[in-house]
């Protein structure tokens, strides 16, 4: 972000950009840090909400993060489960055609931890 915003104002400096144009670039970036971080669900909830971590290790997710991944989910209905991912810290909801195929039909991402806790009262009673 640091280095963008550098950008942003280097550009400003060299009359690359204008003033309203260099606002527009923050806004937009800003906008764009809201949105994420508000849909991030911290790792201390999705344990509390009792998903269950499987273990996995994969060289090439080793060497660009610096940690084994971990596959976190949550099993609702015999054909609907929640996921989260812990690189971006977001969930989704999956629904997959029968318990036996598998086979992913529809997703739908997670609009932050109350929206979590709402389709897991829902699909989970």
């Amino acid at each position: 972000m640091k280095e963008k915003l550098n950008e942003i104002f280097d550009d400003l400096r060299n009359d690359l950009i204008t003033v309203d144009q260099a606002r527009e670039k923050v806004t937009d970036m800003y906008a764009d840090i809201h949105f994420f971080s508000r849909n991030e669900i911290p790792y201390s909830e999705i344990i509390k909400l009792h998903f269950t971590v499987t273990k996995g290790h994969d060289k090439v997710h080793f060497e660009r993060y610096g940690f084994k991944y971990r596959i976190f989910h949550k099993d609702l209905t015999p054909t609907i489960s929640a996921s989260w991912d812990q690189v971006t810290r977001r969930a989704q909801l999956i629904r997959v055609d029968n318990e036996v195929e598998g086979n992913i039909v529809a997703r739908m991402p997670i609009q932050g931890l109350e929206h979590l806790k709402k389709m897991i009262g829902f699909y989970a009673g």
